[in-house]
């Protein structure tokens, strides 16, 4: 079964007024990301993605200084994502519309998402830290979600990624 519909609007005398051309969306990276992570059967394997999706999303914002001569960042990685979040909160305004349990937002985030999850999730050092070994499931699943709102929030105004959803039907 398929089905095709078309729409012509005209104007007063008759004449058919061309559509708007369909804007393309490109495929980012950002995309593939998104969807290992909720994709992903293990929440700290899904945390992971999601942090990368993050950092895909600072980096466009805010790409990190970068020597090209060294070939080496030269600024730390907390400095540049803190800028990075000032400035998607400048353009974005991120900050109220995740309504964290703060007034210094960019100071969660650091306390919160970068300290207590990213660094525990992503390092071990010299085998006395193993990934996972001081982190609750509770708490990487409650950060998760944040980080997923906060991700999303920004897709939707960068990538212009449409919000609507979709269903399959019992029949369909």
């Amino acid at each position: 079964i398929s089905m095709q519909a078309t729409l012509s609007i005209q104007d007063k005398d008759g004449n058919t007024i061309p559509s708007a051309p369909r804007s393309q969306t490109t495929w980012e990276n950002v995309y593939s990301y998104y969807r290992y992570s909720k994709l992903s059967n293990n929440i700290y394997d899904e945390y992971r993605w999601m942090y990368l999706v993050f950092e895909i999303i600072m980096q466009k914002i805010a790409p990190i200084h970068f020597d090209v001569v060294k070939n080496k960042p030269t600024e730390m990685e907390w400095t540049w994502l803190c800028r990075a979040l000032n400035e998607a909160e400048a353009h974005h305004g991120w900050i109220t519309a995740m309504n964290w349990p703060t007034t210094d937002a960019i100071d969660y985030f650091h306390t919160n998402q970068y300290n207590d999850v990213r660094c525990n999730l992503f390092h071990s050092k010299g085998g006395h830290l193993q990934p996972n070994e001081h982190i609750s499931l509770d708490t990487v699943s409650m950060r998760l979600k944040e980080l997923d709102r906060l991700c999303v929030f920004l897709m939707r105004r960068i990538y212009n990624v449409n919000s609507a959803g979709g269903m399959l039907t019992y029949y369909g």
